[in-house]
């Protein structure tokens, strides 16, 4: 009885040594990716669909629309991805402009 307890923990023990480290493994990297997006709503490239530079006022469609066909591919996609991860309820009404354009 002995044994088959000691066996058990070993087995819990060292599967939750494994998870432990692939969880932190996965998480750093996919951290890393997590971290730039919320970074990029909050950088100066996004200052431009605001009408003032607390950000609390979008342009209007018109303006929205120009300023999205003025940005780079990458950028454009960019800021797509950050809408996607975005936790920040203060950027949604421009994560949802940017879902319609």
């Amino acid at each position: 009885m002995k044994l088959l307890t000691a066996a058990a923990v070993a087995v819990l023990l060292s599967s939750g040594m494994a998870f432990a480290q692939d969880n932190s493994t996965t998480g750093s990297t996919t951290g890393s990716d997590n971290d730039s997006n919320p970074n990029y709503l909050a950088g100066p490239n996004i200052q431009r669909f605001y009408t003032d530079e607390s950000m609390n006022t979008l342009r209007p469609e018109v303006e929205l629309k120009s300023e999205w066909q003025a940005m780079t591919d990458t950028e454009r996609a960019d800021a797509k991805q950050a809408c996607m991860g975005n936790k920040d309820t203060r950027f949604n009404p421009l994560c949802n402009a940017i879902g319609a354009m």
